[in-house]
């Protein structure tokens, strides 16, 4: 585990601490993070930039540094899947664009209005998904992103319809299924296929 995924240093040093772990298996890697609420009113430069660097720049920055053991897991495996090698970025329905808009827009039942810094950070990890999915793809690493639904947490609030445990099932369920066919998609935490 990184302990704060926006320092360079923390992530060598876990990439050291997870080498010396898994020795010569090699790992799936799951990224995960953080966000900051701003409306329109209260959003700042600074406010975006954290969300941005903590939700797309420190992904695709700890994919890259735990590249190697991730080739090493991919080595061993015969087929692109979670028997093999993984990257997949934990994002958000709110990043998708699609939905967000038009005829396919969902209807949010929550202020999303807030969420300038959430939104925009994790539409930027989708594309930083897509992006990874293309590279990853010939070295037989299976990468996409997951959506792990609203979920009853400090962010998600108590309204939300899923509690951490049932989320944590849901999500695991739709890992444990991950096959070739999943690479550079954007999973619901139903198993769903979302829009990007």
């Amino acid at each position: 585990m990184v302990r704060d995924v926006t320092s360079q240093e923390s992530i060598e040093r876990a990439v050291s601490d997870v080498k010396e772990l898994v020795q010569e298996d090699g790992l799936d890697l799951i990224n995960n993070a953080g966000s900051v609420v701003a409306n329109l009113d209260e959003v700042t430069a600074d406010k975006m930039l954290e969300n941005f660097h903590t939700n797309s720049v420190a992904p695709l920055m700890l994919t890259k540094a735990m590249l190697p053991l991730l080739k090493q897991a991919a080595e061993k495996g015969t087929s692109m899947g979670i028997q093999s090698s993984t990257e997949i970025n934990m994002s958000s329905l709110l990043g998708s664009v699609e939905l967000y808009w038009g005829e396919r827009a969902i209807s949010f039942p929550f202020s999303i209005f807030k969420w300038y810094p959430c939104k925009a950070s994790k539409t930027s990890l989708c594309m930083i998904t897509r992006c990874l999915a293309v590279d990853l793809e010939e070295h037989g690493i299976l990468c996409m992103a997951l959506h792990p639904g609203w979920v009853r947490t400090d962010m998600g609030g108590p309204e939300a319809p899923q509690s951490t445990e049932e989320s944590i099932a849901s999500v695991l369920s739709v890992i444990d299924s991950l096959s070739e066919r999943h690479h550079g998609s954007f999973l619901h935490y139903n198993d769903e296929e979302l829009p990007w």
